[in-house]
């Protein structure tokens, strides 16, 4: 079917813009509430974690592995610079593998001092 232009009245023509106009402004609405979610989503999945992973091989005072024995890890937080103040301490008790290995999360030890925080600029750590 084809529209004929011509024969319809300047009062149609402005309805028809109208509702033109209408259904483009809902496209862009649709458009923008889909940017914001994907936006709102990223900085969902941008959130700061609550624990750091660390892994060390430990070696003994002659640089010799500490193989299948348990050890006792403190971890501090510094504010600055390695010479400034603790801003978190924590402990923990591992027992290392076969090759001197540990794993250990920061964040979930006991607590000597401070409160856990991840790394942010704020608080001035690196």
């Amino acid at each position: 079917m084809k529209l004929n232009l011509t024969a319809i009245s300047l009062k149609d023509f402005l309805v028809l813009c109208t509702w033109y106009m209408v259904l483009n402004i809902i496209k862009m609405k649709k458009v923008i509430l889909s940017i914001l979610f994907l936006l709102t989503v990223t900085v969902v999945w941008a959130q700061v974690p609550q624990q750091i992973s660390y892994q060390s091989v430990i070696r003994d005072g002659n640089n010799v592995v500490v193989a299948s024995s348990g050890v006792g890890i403190k971890i501090s937080l510094l504010k600055g610079s390695t010479t400034g103040p603790s801003v978190y301490v924590e402990t923990h008790r591992k027992t290392t593998n076969a090759n001197g290995l540990v794993s250990l999360e920061i964040g979930t030890g006991t607590v000597l001092s401070g409160s856990f925080r991840p790394l942010t600029g704020r608080m001035g750590l690196i």
